[in-house]
């Protein structure tokens, strides 16, 4: 596990991972802080459920990637992935000016604005950052490059959702958060210079502007790929279909479930980040950087066992809380509980699995896509992304508009994952089937 680290100390490698860390870090502090005011009532929202308002932030900082994959990908595909890369880092400067508008005028309804155009920068950063991994990296660095991304990613998440979450609270907290939001975009388009060279493999690529007919033409490309392509990139979706579930849904788990303060809420987003981290980096010593799915389905079944805890322990405490009234529950208290300690246990445990699971599945699509449609192929898999997302926020709007309680969303994620554990099991490699007959026999 030590080898993978060595790439941070490569130019082909170090300036993408800074680059592709501070657009999280951003994407993640002000998506936070957003849902943290709506979440806890500090902003007007018009009468709106906070839940409701949070899950429709989720679906709107999604609903890019649906329209303009198709778009990100043949541009990825057409251009020096470099350059374009460039070019989307200086438009987040101009959508934090815009952030900066929404809170000056404390108007909502702008900031979910913003937060849109915050998932359009991503949904054309993406298809760049994944496809220009195997120009830079050789197949044998795949897994440990795709790990480092995870790791930073989650990284990113858990440092831009703990600052959002806590300054999002404070007096003047807000203002420092648009702050950070300047100076880390400015720093990100800083470090995309640095980038190597990336030249495209489709230069002559005529540019389609009909999405929707694009959208079908990659996608279905995207099913006749060999190899398992189509089968990761599915897989590689119901990872962020958990992701929605659990990360959206944490700021009303915390508060509504149970009864916890802010600072809960932050741990817990460590524990899930650092968790994903630690099970992305595990990937390249048990493969042998080798591009395969031998645990995939394993991590699936883990996840399905731990999501199914969560639900019982959610429970558990609820009945043991010591909740009472308008008090919120620190996290001394949180964890003076036994129960506390077991709902601890299973995020970490979801989130650690799912970081075994979604790394190689990722490294078999960039790996396995033919080159001329790689950026494409990936953007198809972004769209694909997208729609298990939204599909994760309508679920979760409708079932807590039809009265289900916040908790029945990890049971949904329990089911969905012991499917997917024996959808997975085609990728597994026939040698390693082959060895477990045998010990069998």
């Amino acid at each position: 596990m030590d080898n993978q680290f060595q790439l941070l100390k490569h130019r082909r490698f170090l300036p993408l991972f800074v680059t592709q860390f501070l657009g999280a870090f951003n994407d993640n502090l002000y998506k936070t802080a957003l849902s943290v005011l709506v979440a806890y009532a500090v902003w007007d929202i018009g009468g709106w459920r906070p839940e409701i308002v949070v899950s429709l932030a989720a679906a709107l900082f999604i609903l890019p990637f649906m329209l303009f994959a198709p778009l990100a990908g043949q541009i990825a595909d057409k251009y020096a992935r470099n350059r374009v890369m460039q070019i989307i880092k200086a438009t987040e400067i101009v959508i934090v000016c815009a952030a900066m508008v929404g809170v000056w005028l404390h108007s909502v309804p702008l900031l979910l604005v913003v937060l849109f155009a915050f998932g359009t920068h991503s949904a054309f950063f993406s298809p760049c950052k994944f496809s220009v991994l195997p120009q830079h990296l050789n197949d044998g660095e795949l897994i440990a490059g795709n790990a480092l991304v995870n790791t930073g990613t989650y990284l990113a998440i858990l440092f831009g959702s703990i600052i959002g979450g806590l300054l999002a609270l404070a007096g003047t907290g807000i203002i420092i958060v648009c702050v950070l939001l300047l100076l880390v975009a400015i720093a990100g388009l800083v470090f995309s210079f640095y980038i190597p060279a990336a030249p495209p493999p489709s230069p002559y690529l005529v540019l389609n502007y009909n999405l929707p007919v694009e959208a079908k033409k990659i996608f279905t490309f995207a099913r006749e790929q060999q190899n398992g392509v189509f089968t990761a990139m599915v897989g590689t979706s119901w990872f962020f279909f958990v992701g929605a579930m659990v990360l959206a849904q944490l700021p009303n788990y915390t508060k509504q479930v149970l009864g916890v303060d802010n600072v809960v809420l932050a741990f817990f987003m460590a524990v899930f980040s650092c968790g994903i981290a630690l099970g992305g980096l595990v990937n390249d010593a048990l493969l042998k950087s080798k591009v395969e799915a031998t645990y995939v389905p394993f991590a699936a079944l883990v996840l399905t066992f731990f999501a199914f805890d969560l639900y019982l322990a959610s429970g558990i405490y609820h009945s043991v809380s010591p909740l009472l009234g308008d008090y919120l529950v620190t996290l001394p208290s949180f964890l003076s509980h036994t129960s506390g300690w077991r709902i601890v246990i299973d995020l970490f445990m979801i989130s650690v699995a799912g970081g075994l699971y979604v790394v190689p599945l990722k490294a078999i699509v960039q790996e396995r896509a033919v080159p001329e449609m790689r950026a494409r192929i990936i953007a198809a898999g972004c769209f694909l992304d997208a729609v298990f997302i939204l599909g994760a926020s309508i679920i979760a709007i409708f079932m807590l508009g039809v009265g289900f309680a916040i908790e029945h969303l990890f049971l949904l994620v329990a089911a969905g994952s012991t499917g997917m554990a024996f959808y997975l099991s085609r990728l597994v490699p026939r040698h390693v089937i082959g060895k477990i007959f045998r010990r069998q026999s």
